[in-house]
């Protein structure tokens, strides 16, 4: 015998669907794995901030790496200040992208990464596209 998830009332094991609330066992077996939340990383007490910082902290260097960018690439010339601070805002980015986070907030984190390999690889497209064009 086995209890209902719903109405909590017993049923036989091999039961499918329950006599009283309609409740389908099969069905919830099938997505119980979509419900289900993973636990976040175990860090020491100090660190325990850090956990919300880093993908904060992800999310914005992203979003900035992603402005220098754009000021990279609408400038006529190779502007050396711009271009080093799209690489070094990328590299906080993927740095803090490695640090422990809480799972709730993952989402920020892979936005601000996805935010970082738009700008790389933009800022490489407008370097090989200045030197083609320089070069012929």
């Amino acid at each position: 015998m086995k209890k209902c998830i719903r109405c909590g009332q017993m049923v036989p094991d091999d039961t499918r669907v329950c006599d009283n609330c309609a409740f389908d066992f099969l069905e919830y077996e099938e997505s119980k794995h979509l419900y289900e939340s993973k636990e976040d990383p175990i860090v020491p007490k100090e660190q325990r901030s850090s956990l919300i910082d880093n993908p904060i902290l992800c999310f914005v260097l992203g979003i900035i790496s992603f402005l220098f960018m754009a000021l990279f690439l609408f400038t006529a010339d190779i502007i050396i200040i711009y271009l080093i601070d799209v690489l070094l805002f990328v590299f906080l980015t993927y740095y803090f992208s490695a640090r422990p986070t809480k799972n709730k907030l993952k989402p920020f984190q892979v936005v601000g990464v996805w935010l970082a390999n738009i700008a790389f690889s933009v800022t490489i497209f407008k370097i090989v596209y200045v030197l083609i064009d320089v070069l012929f």
